[in-house]
């Protein structure tokens, strides 16, 4: 009977290998492999393919056969697979064992200076790399290797010496193993990398720089490991580039000895360097000149350093970031950038636009609302339900500006016309992966594209949240963004290559419909709304929508606004309660004030449940007003009474406004958009009976004496916040 066997793995110590075992009359039953290569090679064969991720077990285990290989394949097999084949389940180890063992070790070997490196043939073991050497062959590492050249040549080697094993396949037998007790072992890790992830700084020597770049260098193939950076404590810029120049005398420091358009010439205590081909940590070009200035350094002082701080902040970002990377680089894989068109791409038309939404988030929920609508008005624009988004939160940015750069400030998030919990779970994901070093998009072909690509980026559309003071800005693709502020309204920005500023405030305005509609009516009703939605009353026994959250009990809630002002009415009746330029009310007259509004407010119909817009210029009639309205058990609609009135009139509409409180001067804006009242006096009427709850937050343009605003106070100088659901107060007795 002839030797049987499976491969598992790719790339052409795969199928070299194969061709082997079958001139030597070994029958291969099956492939696994996702490699096209390998794939033509076992149609050509006649072998069956097979999914390298799925069920290994289930299908080695429908035959007996004697031996498996694994060649250049980097899943892990279980125990159960391993004690499947008949004689042993052998792989092939770029490197020697046990002192290389793990992930990359061609890159570490020159990081580390060997001066001869191995290839390796192993029974496998449940720990990885840890079995049996069976067969290694030696040979001396080349001063001019690089990871790509010393991966290669540990592949041909590798093949070469698979020849020694056929026969002992083929007789069904195994080598002598190598006698290997006298080895330290080390293991590498797929997500280890050296120095820091890359990093050159003054204190590197020239031999450990030169050694650190052919580590990273692996030419024009994909590279999983990074490129060099050189770090101060001014900035970072990557260069792709290092050579050593020897020198007999010995310097202390690093020194600049020469900078030029093409390169930078330092002294460092052992040797000179010359280091050339600077990328931005985006990805773009850059001069000798522009690196150096970026760097802080001059010709012919020393080279500035990198302080312990900084220096710590890159190696625990690398070490945080590292083992996200396979997840990334799928994503990353997989992009479907939203495809907005632009006009031209000149520096005299990229200004943005800025507008400021008419709506201020109270919650993580309700912001991740107004980005749902961001998102979905981007969708309806371009006719693309499902695209990549740029996400970028202050984390990310934090992390940053601590490593100059060296980690992404943004990532891709999927937006697939989801729901508010669905798109809150993928940032929640994309926050617990952390990110990813900015270099990654470089190694993947994708940074560093010109304005007007064909292929457009997935930060044409950006969402940046920040908190209050932060620093925000875009990316040069971005055409549309969104900037989410810890206390402030979202605001939209649109470069004006993208849309006119008629289609820009469109645009903002379908996006605030959107927002408000999840708001007042839920998500399923935001997803359809193309006009505002009119009124339906649902029967008394109808359920609340499952999507649309119920007022929480009373009891549950803690002290409402109400509670807290009326013990400050019995406790300090004469302090006062609040002061707008010269004029002041005490708690008393507030009480009594509010108890008339809301008596009038519920003549005019007003209960539990109702709107009531309140349209009103900054004084003190203000919070009696908003204090009525909540006796009255209402929701309150603050409206700015500098808004267009088109605008007002949509913001009514969708929040389904019952009556609009007014003033002198607003009155007539008030009378166009609905039923209006203007705020009524204290005149000593009450309500006979007050509800059972009413909605708790308190938004005022006059903040309550001796008291600061809280953030989520909604000012008559911002964008209004529509209040409709109780919970615990906001306001200072």
């Amino acid at each position: 009977m002839p030797t049987t066997c499976f491969l598992i793995g790719g790339t052409r110590v795969l199928t070299r290998c194969a061709a082997q075992l079958l001139d030597a009359g070994v029958r291969v039953e099956g492939v696994f492999s996702d490699d096209p290569a390998v794939a033509a090679f076992a149609a050509e064969h006649g072998i069956a393919l097979h999914d390298p991720h799925g069920d290994l077990t289930a299908t080695l285990s429908r035959q007996p056969f004697d031996y498996l290989f694994s060649m250049v394949n980097f899943r892990i097999l279980r125990t159960e697979v391993l004690a499947l084949p008949r004689i042993a389940a052998i792989n092939f180890h770029d490197g020697p064992l046990p002192r290389y063992s793990g992930s990359h070790v061609p890159a570490w070997a020159l990081y580390e200076g060997a001066t001869r490196h191995a290839a390796t043939w192993h029974r496998m073991a449940e720990a990885v790399d840890a079995g049996s050497v069976l067969l290694e062959r030696w040979f001396p590492v080349r001063d001019h290797s690089t990871a790509l050249s010393l991966t290669y040549e540990t592949a041909e080697t590798g093949i070469e010496l698979f020849g020694d094993l056929v026969p002992h396949v083929v007789a069904k037998t195994l080598p002598e193993p190598v006698d290997t007790g006298d080895r330290e072992r080390r293991f590498y890790r797929r997500s280890h990398r050296p120095a820091s992830g890359g990093v050159i700084h003054a204190g590197t020597t020239a031999a450990e720089a030169v050694r650190l770049s052919k580590a990273l260098d692996y030419g024009s193939f994909p590279n999983p490991l990074g490129l060099p950076a050189l770090l101060t404590e001014q900035g970072a810029v990557l260069t792709r580039q290092v050579r050593l120049l020897p020198r007999d005398e010995v310097r202390t420091g690093t020194v600049a000895l020469a900078v030029t358009t093409s390169a930078i010439t330092l002294a460092a205590p052992d040797a000179d360097l010359v280091l050339s081909d600077f990328l931005a940590v985006d990805g773009s070009a850059l001069s000798g000149q522009a690196a150096a200035q970026r760097l802080g350094i001059t010709e012919g002082a020393p080279v500035p350093g990198a302080s312990a701080e900084r220096l710590e902040a890159v190696a625990a970002a690398q070490n945080s970031l590292r083992p996200h990377e396979p997840w990334w680089r799928g994503r990353l894989g997989a992009l479907r950038p939203a495809r907005l068109t632009a006009d031209d791409f000149t520096a005299a038309t990229a200004h943005y636009g800025r507008y400021e939404l008419a709506y201020l988030p109270a919650s993580r929920q309700e912001t991740a609302d107004v980005v749902r609508a961001f998102l979905g008005a981007v969708a309806e624009r371009t006719g693309e339900p499902c695209f990549d988004f740029a996400w970028s939160p202050s984390a990310a940015r934090l992390r940053a500006e601590r490593t100059h750069g060296l980690t992404a400030v943004r990532f891709p998030v999927r937006y697939e016309a989801d729901g508010t919990a669905s798109l809150l779970r993928k940032l929640d994901e994309a926050a617990a992966r952390e990110g990813y070093a900015a270099d990654l998009e470089i190694r993947l072909g994708l940074a560093g594209r010109p304005l007007g690509s064909d292929e457009p980026s997935f930060t044409q559309v950006m969402v940046v949240e920040r908190e209050d003071g932060e620093e925000a800005s875009a990316e040069p693709h971005t055409e549309v963004a969104l900037l989410c502020v810890e206390t402030g309204p979202p605001t939209v920005f649109v470069r004006e290559t993208a849309m006119s500023r008629e289609e820009a405030l469109a645009f903002t305005e379908r996006i605030e419909d959107l927002a408000l509609s999840a708001l007042f009516h839920g998500e399923e009703r935001a997803e359809t709304a193309t006009e505002p939605p009119t009124v339906t009353e649902a029967p008394a026994e109808q359920e609340a929508p499952a999507d649309r959250p119920e007022a929480p009990a009373p009891e549950a809630s803690g002290p409402t606004v109400l509670d807290l002002i009326a013990t400050a009415v019995a406790a300090r009746p004469e302090a006062v309660a609040v002061r707008c330029g010269d004029r002041t009310l005490d708690y008393a007259a507030l009480d009594a004030w509010a108890d008339a509004v809301a008596a009038h407010l519920h003549d005019q119909g007003v209960e539990d449940g109702s709107v009531v817009g309140v349209l009103l210029e900054r004084g003190t009639h203000l919070l009696p007003a908003l204090l009525g309205v909540l006796r009255a058990g209402a929701a309150f609609l603050p409206l700015d009474p500098g808004y267009p009135a088109e605008r007002l009139r949509r913001y009514t509409e969708v929040a389904r406004a019952d009556l609009i409180l007014t003033d002198a001067r607003t009155h007539a804006l008030g009378a166009s958009l609905g039923p209006a009242l203007p705020v009524p006096e204290a005149d000593g009427s009450a309500l006979a009976v007050p509800p059972a709850w009413v909605p708790a937050t308190w938004p005022t343009s006059c903040s309550p004496a001796g008291r600061p605003a809280t953030p989520r106070a909604s000012r008559s100088d911002t964008a209004p916040s529509p209040t409709s659901s109780p919970g615990s107060a906001s306001v200072w007795p």
